[in-house]
């Protein structure tokens, strides 16, 4: 009874199951909530419907399906919320979420231990990015370059080491190319900063945007953990993603 609500939909279908175009996803995710006997949920509806049918294998279970089918239209996954409702709902960016909740020592903020983890991986990230351009019976091939510059934290010569990405495209010339591959490069620098918090139960739920204020964070609860005892003591993981060369220091 204390299981995240959605584990109830992680049975497989057991068939194989297609969704016509023209069904309207949140209708279909409501009567399959209800056929399988869930009764708290919470569904905003939408009249948006499916431009293409959907299809699944027989191993699929019905929460793969309800996402997949949300997603057509642009709708979060399916989630529970404290009191156990499944929740569907669109999907709207963290950035542009309502700040629920401030953690931290100053007047008015939410309670929080003194004590957490705060995580940002960089080393996979690339210090360069190479356009490969095929050639024709026309045209040479190219290669289009972009690499950090030297002052960049992540730079060859920061790290010490060369790190390249590659992918193909199509370019008229040398500057084109170039000018994909540096637009890829600022791509692929996306650094995920992942932070714990712990509080007591106050009314947050995941998906919600607080701020860790000892470390200046602002991002969206994306796993939650709560430990039962002499009143509950919830653990969250926050994450903010920075994109475009943004970083987290």
């Amino acid at each position: 009874s204390l299981l995240d609500k959605t584990e109830l939909l992680n049975s497989p279908v057991g068939a194989w199951l297609s969704i016509p175009a023209g069904t309207a996803p949140t209708v279909w995710v409501s009567d399959m909530l209800a056929a399988q006997g869930i009764r708290e949920t919470s569904v905003t509806g939408s009249t948006a419907t499916l431009a293409a049918a959907l299809h699944w294998d027989p191993d699929a279970t019905w929460l793969t399906v309800a996402n997949d089918v949300l997603a057509a239209i642009n709708y979060g996954p399916v989630r529970a919320d404290m009191e156990g409702r499944l929740t569907v709902a669109p999907y709207v960016e963290p950035h542009r979420r309502p700040l629920t909740a401030v953690y931290g020592g100053e007047p008015g903020d939410h309670r929080m231990r003194p004590s957490w983890s705060d995580d940002a991986q960089t080393w996979s990230l690339p210090t360069g990015f190479r356009i490969v351009v095929e050639g024709t019976d026309d045209r040479p091939g190219l290669i289009g370059a972009a690499d950090l510059p030297e002052e960049h934290p992540l730079s060859a010569a920061a790290r010490g080491r060369v790190l390249l990405r590659t992918d193909t495209a199509e370019a008229a010339d040398q500057s084109v190319a170039d000018q994909i591959a540096e637009r890829r490069l600022w791509e692929a620098l996306q650094v995920t900063r992942r932070a714990q918090v712990t509080h007591p139960v106050d009314g947050t739920v995941v998906g919600d945007l607080v701020e860790h204020r000892p470390i200046g964070l602002r991002g969206a609860i994306v796993e939650r953990e709560v430990e039962l005892g002499l009143g509950a003591v919830v653990t969250d993981v926050i994450r903010h993603i920075y994109t475009g060369g943004e970083l987290p220091w």
